[in-house]
């Protein structure tokens, strides 16, 4: 029996992350007596400190008071420095002891094989080759990412590409690493058929950072492009931070307003669902040329957002989940093309919009939170 579990992550604050996911799961579960959340701010958090939740008889927080995050170095050696002392103080005695990225994975590690905890679980939510363009910098992180897969008894990554890569572009020896495919979700299963019932398919969603290696520079060409033949009877939904206000700009000049509804970002995701589920159609232009770019291992959570709406999506095929919306006809692939991502949106609004739609909400189930974790700790709940 699972008595007490500890998960320990770098987090970006106002987001919510696989570990806000799994730590809702848990709780629901009402079979765990004592759950730790521990949050580390990244290194660009300028006001947030390490922030601890233990989850028992009574909820307890606290908040850590050293916050300063520059030099960088320095900021990784007090995470570090913390992630040790909390590791005693907080995840001492975990069956379970769950942690990204790998400098606090280590911490888990040097738990076991003090015994302090049973079982050690290693998350992986991204990959690029490159890590730092300091090659001693790099080699020294992925030296650490090694003998973090190496040393835990399980490492779950978000699609299988994320760590056969890793395997295969620093020569691990694969044999050493247990590894699972814990992919992102979605709510898909608290939207019933008259929610679906709500899509407006002359609306056309974009959910996520408003960045030019996201897109956001095909907005207007876009636009225009599809004016030609949908004439007015559509708008473009923009919801997220990044360069929203810069978007905004580009298309008063352009004397598109009409066309676009720019949200900015918004941090409730039961706002954006309510948002996007009366939309017909999620786009996710995805910048191809740069292979660096985290995007081609990602599991973005937006995609699964978009399906957990029934949306079916344009995609380009940068991350691997394009595969899947292919094969299963929830969706279409484009080009980086304001001209092409037009004209494939039109194809999904076309006569076949109910198949897409459809086929988009038979696989954003599959992607449900409950499900995926339900999978995922039916052994190790025994």
């Amino acid at each position: 029996m699972t008595n007490k579990v500890s998960i320990f992550v770098h987090s970006c604050e106002g987001t919510t992350g696989v570990d806000d996911q799994l730590v809702k799961y848990l709780v629901g579960l009402n079979k765990i007596k004592t759950i730790i959340h521990i949050k580390f701010p990244f290194i660009n958090s300028k006001n947030g400190g390490i922030k601890t939740v233990v989850y028992g008889k009574d909820i307890k927080r606290a908040e850590s008071r050293v916050r300063f995050y520059k030099p960088e170095i320095l900021s990784y050696l007090k995470d570090i420095v913390y992630s040790f002392i909390y590791g005693i103080k907080y995840a001492t005695k975990s069956d379970i002891f769950i942690s990204s990225p790998n400098i606090l994975c280590v911490v888990g590690i040097f738990l076991k094989k003090i015994r302090l905890v049973k079982k050690t679980v290693y998350y992986l939510i991204d990959y690029s080759p490159t890590r730092y363009s300091n090659k001693i910098l790099n080699k020294i992180y992925y030296s650490i990412d090694k003998f973090c897969c190496y040393g835990v008894d399980e490492v779950w990554s978000l699609n299988k590409e994320m760590i056969e890569s890793r395997i295969a572009d620093n020569c691990w020896d694969s044999d050493r690493i247990e590894f699972k495919v814990v992919p992102y979700g979605n709510n898909s299963d608290n939207l019933t058929r008259l929610d679906h019932e709500k899509h407006d398919r002359r609306k056309i969603v974009y959910f996520g950072g408003v960045y030019k290696n996201k897109g956001s520079e095909l907005f207007v060409p876009l636009v225009k492009s599809l004016k030609k033949t949908l004439k007015d009877k559509f708008k473009v939904i923009v919801i997220g931070g990044g360069e929203y206000k810069t978007l905004r700009k580009e298309v008063r000049d352009n004397k598109l307003a009409r066309y676009f509804k720019i949200y900015g970002p918004i941090s409730s995701m039961d706002r954006v669902q309510k948002i996007m589920v009366k939309c017909g159609v999620g786009i996710a232009p995805y910048y191809p040329h740069d292979k660096n770019n985290f995007s081609y291992y990602a599991d973005p959570g937006k995609i699964k957002d978009y399906l957990g709406c029934g949306l079916p999506v344009v995609i380009t095929g940068v991350p691997p989940i394009s595969k899947t919306i292919i094969k299963k006809g929830a969706g279409v692939c484009a080009k980086y093309d304001p001209s092409s991502f037009a004209d494939s949106i039109r194809k999904v609004l076309g006569s076949d919009y109910k198949k897409y739609q459809s086929s988009s909400i038979k696989l954003g189930l599959e992607y449900s939170w409950n499900s995926i974790y339900n999978s995922l700790f039916r052994d190790l709940l025994r």
